[in-house]
């Protein structure tokens, strides 16, 4: 946060608000964080995500408060039963999405070109989980309701994936490739990476069957990012997760044996 001006004046806040977040008031220190890697010059592709991960849009677009702590801002605990959780849905008309999206379309204009533009990392389907649910109860959840909580873990995944792709439709390639702006990778293909959330390791007991399930949800939202057949790669990630837990379910990793 302490990269932008705008920010400086959120300390007296606790909790952000639409109308703090305004793209333009961020676009020149964006340009100027961009400047200042050429400077380094250390052959590293540098570019530019909304507020460079100092915001999570996402709790925000799901109905969740912000809460402005001194180095970033995080989504507040909304402790929602089963059922209110399983209502939540991503909302291409909730103010929180068109604000991110209008934030993307500001720097792609901003960028012109010169410098790549992608999504920001965000947080996956555990710790949405944990902010829906609250943070204790998502851990007596995947002990207490391993089918449920995988269900949910489940749905949240598909929503992230759906917010990627909603972004990718606005972001244009740089330099004919994609580009992951946490990690500075750039490539002319899909970039699909693997990420590992430190939830599981909550428990022993859970390690095994929800580290599959992390990676592959995260896998899968990361492939949103850049592959267009990201339903099918969800489906091969989640047959493997089956395979490692019931050891009867036999399935390929392959994405030519995944449905279209």
């Amino acid at each position: 946060m302490e990269e932008f001006a705008v920010c400086q004046n959120w300390e007296s806040s606790d909790f952000l608000t639409l109308d703090m977040v305004q793209p333009q008031n961020f676009m020149d220190d964006h340009v100027r964080l961009a400047r200042e890697g050429e400077v380094i010059d250390d052959g590293m592709i540098r570019g530019a995500c909304p507020t460079q991960v100092a915001v999570s849009f996402l709790p925000a677009m799901l109905g969740n408060p912000l809460r402005i702590l001194p180095q970033n801002i995080l989504g507040d605990d909304r402790k929602l039963s089963w059922d209110e959780a399983f209502e939540v849905g991503l909302d291409a008309e909730h103010p929180w999405y068109r604000k991110y999206m209008r934030f993307i379309d500001a720097l792609v204009e901003r960028a012109a070109g010169r410098f790549p533009v992608s999504h920001g990392p965000e947080i996956g389907p555990a710790d949405l989980h944990a902010i829906l649910r609250g943070h204790n109860e998502s851990i007596k959840d995947l002990m207490d309701e391993p089918e449920k909580s995988a269900k949910l873990l489940w749905h949240l995944g598909e929503i992230v994936r759906d917010m990627f792709e909603g972004i990718w439709q606005r972001i244009p390639l740089f330099q004919n490739g994609y580009f992951d702006a946490q990690y500075c990778l750039w490539s002319p293909g899909p970039i699909i990476r693997i990420k590992r959330t430190p939830r599981p390791s909550i428990h022993p007991i859970c390690t095994a069957g929800w580290s599959s399930l992390s990676t592959a949800c995260w896998t899968t939202l990361s492939a949103a990012a850049s592959c267009t057949d990201t339903r099918s790669l969800c489906f091969c990630w989640m047959r493997f997760w089956k395979s490692k837990r019931f050891p009867a379910f036999k399935s390929t990793m392959m994405p030519s044996a995944c449905p279209s």
